[in-house]
């Protein structure tokens, strides 16, 4: 079973509960819950270092373009994800409506990671702030929902965060070191998005109720702009989700047919999405390796599933899937019969090469560092 040892407790167990939620839920959100308090105490028995803030005291100043002007005759035919599926024509997980119609990023110069750093779990300097801001309990389009109040000063400062242009945490805030990666505190990200979204659910004027949405829209596809880590994206598509439901819901009660039409196939392209992710991590989880014996627990591979890790390392719909598929292939390289480790070897050798400059540098490290069986393979408990 791989488990990724990320430094914060909430993802240490991300790739094995992938599948199983996602496909139960479709949902990202509970991924990170990071309340895994027991697998947090067996990895970090010290306390972090708390790294100074980088960030400048305020965001710098950004325009918003306006969504490009939408028709129904803008609006395309649904995507037909079942098929595209199953001819292997799927050569990319994206939305089949382009978002620069719904919200446009902003043109400011800063990184906005600088600013999310701060709040990383272990070792941000404003992390603490965080988890003390007040949440309130509202019902958010159906669902009970835990936000920000509307004026919490840390909403209000993070608004001209994501009217930035980039988001970019590796390498500008953190090396990417494979599957000890550092990730972002990503439930704060969800927190801010369901509480832009409630917010203007809650607004009477429908311009600043759009303004929020598409605040909630911006911050997902900020995070999306790594696409090295696939809990990052999926958080990603979770906060343009909540943006777009509601902009749904305000299309719906102004009679707006275009962006009423627009928006359900948005949503409609995030739950088909998620469902592929979910299918993905089932074909590459190494689950099925352990076998229960007398002394204990062994580990083997069948050789269908080198055959679909090599495939998914070598071709997905995301980069992001891609490097998923290099920590089981590493796993094989070290753990599999002779035949396999020498096939496996093989594989991540050649995509130390891979056009993909960013993905053949996480191949490079994974082939140059010492195994560690503890950062992927743990018996089922």
């Amino acid at each position: 079973m791989i488990i990724r040892r990320f430094p914060s407790g909430s993802f240490r167990w991300i790739l094995p509960t992938l599948v199983v939620v996602l496909a139960a839920l479709l949902g990202a959100r509970v991924l990170v819950d990071w309340r895994s308090t027991r697998s947090a105490s067996r990895h970090f028995a010290a306390p972090h270092a708390i790294v100074a803030s980088t960030a400048p005291t305020h965001a710098p100043a950004a325009t918003i373009p306006p969504p490009r002007h939408l028709t129904l005759a803008d609006v395309p035919a649904p995507a037909r994800w079942s098929r595209m599926m199953a001819i292997s024509s799927l050569e990319r997980l994206d939305f089949t409506i382009d978002l620069d119609r719904f919200a446009p990023l902003g043109d400011g110069p800063a990184n906005a990671a600088i600013w999310f750093r701060d709040f990383a779990n272990d070792d941000g300097s404003r992390a603490p702030e965080a988890g003390r801001s007040a949440r309130m309990t509202v019902s958010l389009l159906g669902e009970e929902a835990r936000v920000l109040a509307p004026d919490d000063p840390l909403l209000l400062e993070a608004e001209p965060w994501v009217d930035q242009a980039t988001c970019r945490f590796y390498p500008d805030v953190w090396q990417y070191s494979g599957p000890d990666v550092i990730v972002p505190n990503l439930r704060f990200a969800i927190d801010l998005a369901k509480s832009w979204t409630a917010r203007g659910m809650r607004e009477r004027d429908p311009e600043r109720a759009r303004d929020d949405f598409r605040r909630a829209i911006r911050l997902g596809r900020l995070l999306m702009q790594d696409d090295l880590v696939m809990i990052q994206h999926l958080v990603g598509w979770a906060c343009v989700s909540s943006g777009l439901r509601g902009l749904n819901d305000l299309a719906r009660r102004e009679g707006d047919a275009p962006t009423l039409a627009a928006t359900t196939l948005a949503l409609g392209d995030i739950e088909a999405m998620r469902q592929i992710a979910a299918r993905w991590a089932s074909a590459v989880s190494l689950e099925d390796a352990f076998h229960k014996r007398l002394c204990g627990w062994s580990v083997s591979f069948e050789d269908p599933m080198l055959e679909r890790v090599i495939d998914r390392a070598r071709r997905s719909p995301l980069r992001c899937m891609r490097v998923e598929a290099l920590y089981p292939l590493d796993a094989i390289a070290h753990e599999g019969t002779r035949a396999q480790r020498k096939t496996a070897a093989a594989a991540l050798a050649d995509l130390t090469h891979d056009p993909d400059a960013r993905l053949a540098k996480v191949a490079t490290r994974l082939e140059q560092a010492p195994y560690v069986r503890s950062k992927y393979l743990s018996p089922p408990e």
